[in-house]
This record gives C-alpha cells, structure tokens and sequence, in this order.
C-alpha cells in the first residue's frame, strides 16, 4: 500500500515537472510568415537552404510570400504590399550603387515611401544595405514626416550592413 502511494506521489511529482516543459516546446500556433523580395535573376536559394537546415519547411511551419520585380522601379509597391499584408520579416537584395561606388539611396526612399502609409507600431524595419554614414538618421525623418509615428518608440529602424556579396 506504502509504495502504490508513494509511486503515486512521485509520479504526480513528476508530471508536475515535466507538464510545464511540454507545454513550452509546444508551438505557438502563429507561423512566421517572411516575404521574399527579389529583383532581376538573383536566386535566394541560399537563403531557403539554410532556413531548411534551421528546420523551416515552407507552408509548414513557415509561410514565405514571394514576390519578384522585373525592374528596380517595381520593388516600391511590391515591398508595400508585402508590409501591408504584415510579413514578420522582409528579406531583400542590396543597395544599387552610382558612380564613384556611391550608394543609389533613390530606391531606399522610393520603397520607404510606399510603405510609410502601411506601417503600424511594433514594426521593425532593417535597412541590410551598405550605404554612407547617416542613412539611417534620413530614413527616420522620412518616416517621421510621412506618419504618425514616432522612430525608436512606435516603429524600430535598424542598420545591418551587407557583409558579403549575395547571390
């Protein structure tokens, strides 16, 4: 009788104990949803293999929204649509560049533009260019002039520049 009861302590034990950690590994229910925004003939097949070794399957537990402009001109309302339909996170290619190896931010504020009106708070915008000091600080007066919101308390801007070449 000692041991049945005992062995009853110990297992509610350690169902309490382990309960909680079940119910932590188990899924949200809300599947990262990412937008892919590609321009001219650059493949991202490098992107969606390392996402397949992290262990994301495309419409399984991850949904990627594709989205591919045949010109430069295109990316604007394309990264719009692509905010507007509220994807987690929007990966893009690089910056073009001028003459000179200067930065063409004429893209940067065409696409920042056409976003502005779908922005809403919480959102993060990361800016994976390499351009000149202070690019930053422009794109956030430009969101600051365009909305409502306020850059670094309604809205997130952050700068992470290309450390290799893509493709």
């Amino acid at each position: 009788m000692w041991c049945s009861t005992a062995g009853c302590i110990v297992m509610c034990t350690l169902s309490m104990l382990v309960a909680p950690r079940i119910a932590e590994a188990q899924p949200t229910g809300k599947i990262p949803r990412i937008g892919l925004l590609t321009e001219g003939v650059l493949p991202m097949t490098r992107f969606l293999e390392a996402l397949h070794v992290l262990g994301y399957v495309d419409a399984h537990n991850l949904l990627i929204e594709r989205r591919h402009a045949e010109t430069r001109e295109q990316l604007p309302a394309l990264a719009a649509e692509l905010v507007m339909r509220q994807v987690d996170l929007i990966v893009t290619v690089g910056t073009p560049l001028l003459a000179h190896i200067e930065t063409d931010l004429s893209y940067v504020t065409k696409v920042i533009e056409s976003i502005c009106e779908f922005l809403s708070p919480g959102q993060t915008i990361v800016m994976r260019s390499t351009t000149a000091p202070k690019t930053t600080s422009y794109v956030a007066g430009l969101i600051e002039t365009r909305t409502s919101l306020k850059v670094g308390r309604d809205v997130y801007l952050a700068c992470c520049p290309e450390r290799i070449v893509e493709g």
